[in-house]
């Protein structure tokens, strides 16, 4: 018995599984959280070879400089938005991220089981 018995299932999974780690990154890297920043500067270590030159500017001081950087308090308060808007798509994001590996998975998996 192989995959190829049930190559819609095998791609769908596939296709899934990638979607989905596609927004779990992308939620990471908007997520204003400590887990999301912590992903995020693995995944740059990785991606640099250990190189950790690459993480002496971090996404949140980023944040904090453009924030103070902003003159007005309007222009702070619509960046302090948008940054929250980002943090809310984020969650939602990740959710659906999580969910689409785990169904991918499934998906994968039964293109194995069935017959």
């Amino acid at each position: 018995m192989h995959a190829l018995s049930h190559p819609f299932l095998f791609g769908g999974g596939a296709m899934l599984l990638l979607i989905g780690f596609w927004l779990w990154r992308w939620a990471s890297r908007h997520d204003l959280g400590l887990k999301g920043l912590a992903v995020d500067a693995a995944w740059q270590v990785a991606k640099n070879k250990g190189k950790l030159s690459a993480l002496a500017q971090s996404d949140a001081a980023n944040r904090v400089k453009d924030l103070q950087a902003e003159g007005s308090n309007v222009g702070k308060a619509k960046k302090a938005a948008g940054f929250a808007a980002r943090h809310a798509m984020a969650k939602v994001a990740s959710l659906a991220g999580l969910a689409g590996m785990l169904a991918g998975a499934v998906l994968f998996a039964l293109s194995f089981y069935l017959k």
